[in-house]
């Protein structure tokens, strides 16, 4: 009997071979060890019964270009033999996969009549099959898609799925868990922005959420003495969490202003400069808050805060509306921080504008109030008057009108003289209109004779006692050419003194 050899090398390992020789094929496999033997047909050959297989188109089986054949095949140095019936060309057979001393649960062996021979096509034998795995790690959770075992002992690492590695090993038809170093988190760099800086910060592998890390504050060149940067492990990865970077800490500042106290909670400062607001209405004295308005503005300097400015106001600035008369005067005031403090404006009243006087307010119970006003067209004075040898002050009131009259009585140093002064109200304030004391009146006709003849003569007020005047020689209708009639004042009375008129003698007087 002559026999022909068709041999192919397969990727499990082993060799298939088919052979022929007067009219009878055998298909037969080959392990390694008998691969490069010189004799191939001196290879142990281990026929085993098929126990199951399936087979299509095995029409016309009388004439079947395909005879029954044991089909030997090796899979990892284990022996199977498949019994291949008769069968028509183009036929299949599928049959699970049997291999001696070898457990695979799964897949099996397919084989195709071609061209009046058995082929071996494909198997799909594993010990564990593909799937899903569902594992916990860590407290959670993980599916990991394991491949097709082919046999038992296989291992395979797959990658977890935020980070890491998980082996598994397929035992007893299962997959199992041999080992992983899965991470909720990976070890990363994490860049993050602070302002105009940029910093990058080196964090760990995280086996579990939750886990945080801190880091100094460090962003480039940029670096804050004070504080760190925290970062948080969550479902998908590191996270930026917060920060307490600072130039100047959160701290608790006790302050002194104006009298009043008040204890100030500050932030972090940020950096070199940072100014924070607080409201003043925090400060009290003795249990009072007397400041409704303004603020403090802390500074961050050198690292620590300071009170830098304060426009605490116990009064707030606002334009004050006062209504004098039937006129309405608008005036604008400051802020002020001090209880007490007083401020006066000029007396502008819309159209009406006084000369003289001032509009008082005052800060009083955290609000600006109308307290007086001198204003005035004549402001009240004391008026200097001299009367013959005596001086008087003569006080005159304040006066908003312009041509106010005034009368005072005659009073010079204690002695009263008849009539009276008069002041008038003007532009310029008070003026004397009239100054009508006198030591003795007015006289409009005094009666002399003289000789036959008789004069009457009109004497002024006289201001002072003792005061003299002197009138011509003039009689009716006779006139003397030289001489005078004189008079004096005394004890409040005009009188006749004497008479110088030539050639005249004194016969009477009034």
């Amino acid at each position: 009997m002559s026999s022909n050899f068709l041999c192919v090398l397969f990727s499990y390992s082993f060799w298939f071979c088919q052979t022929s020789g007067d009219g009878i094929e055998n298909n037969l496999h080959f392990d390694d060890e008998c691969s490069s033997h010189p004799h191939l047909d001196s290879c142990a050959f281990h026929a085993v019964q098929l126990k199951s297989s399936s087979v299509s188109n095995t029409s016309g089986i009388q004439d079947a270009p395909c005879r029954f054949t044991a089909f030997s095949l090796t899979y990892a140095s284990h022996k199977g033999v498949y019994s291949l019936p008769d069968a028509a060309d183009g036929s299949e057979i599928t049959t699970p996969c049997d291999f001696e001393g070898l457990p695979l649960g799964i897949g099996d062996v397919k084989f195709q009549c071609q061209a009046g021979k058995w082929t071996y096509q494909s198997l799909s034998c594993a010990a564990c099959s593909e799937t899903k795995l569902a594992v916990q790690i860590a407290g959670r959770s993980g599916d990991f898609d394991l491949p097709r075992g082919s046999f038992e002992g296989s291992e395979v690492t797959v990658p977890c799925a935020s980070a890491g590695r998980a082996k598994f090993a397929c035992r007893d038809g299962q997959w199992q868990l041999l080992h992983q170093t899965c991470s909720v988190c990976g070890a990363t760099k994490f860049t993050l922005r602070y302002g105009e800086a940029l910093g990058i910060f080196n964090l760990p592998r995280a086996a579990s959420e939750h886990t945080t890390v801190d880091r100094p504050c460090a962003f480039g060149d940029s670096s804050y003495p004070l504080g760190q940067v925290n970062f948080a492990c969550k479902a998908h990865g590191w996270s930026y969490d917060s920060n307490d970077c600072a130039v100047c800490p959160a701290t608790t500042l006790q302050i002194l202003r104006h009298g009043s106290t008040g204890s100030f909670e500050l932030p972090i400062g940020r950096s070199e400069g940072d100014e924070v607001p607080m409201s003043c209405a925090s400060l009290t004295s003795h249990g009072t808050r007397h400041y409704k308005y303004g603020q403090l503005i802390f500074a961050c300097r050198a690292g620590q805060w300071i009170a830098a400015n304060d426009n605490c106001t116990m009064c707030r600035k606002q334009v004050f509306r006062l209504r004098y008369g039937e006129h309405v005067g608008l005036f604008p005031l400051p802020n002020s921080s001090t209880e007490g403090v007083e401020t006066e404006h000029s007396c502008e009243f819309g159209n009406q504008s006084y000369p003289f006087g001032k509009v008082q307010f005052s800060c009083r119970a955290g609000g600006w109030s109308y307290k007086t006003n001198t204003c005035a067209v004549c402001p009240g004075t004391n008026f200097s008057i001299r009367h013959g040898d005596s001086e008087s002050n003569f006080t005159l009131p304040r006066t908003m009108d312009t041509g106010v009259k005034l009368h005072k009585a005659c009073n010079f140093s204690g002695k009263v003289y008849p009539g009276v002064v008069k002041f008038a109200c003007g532009p310029q304030g008070w003026a004397l209109v009239q100054n009508r004391c006198s030591a003795c009146g007015r006289v409009r006709s005094f009666q002399v004779r003289y000789g036959d003849h008789a004069g009457n003569f009109s004497l002024p007020r006289a201001s002072s006692e003792g005061e003299l005047i002197e009138r011509p020689c003039t009689f009716g209708g006779k006139r003397y050419a030289s001489g005078s009639v004189q008079f004096g004042c005394h004890q409040g009375r005009w009188q006749l003194d004497a008479v110088t008129c030539h050639d005249g003698v004194l016969h009477s007087k009034s």
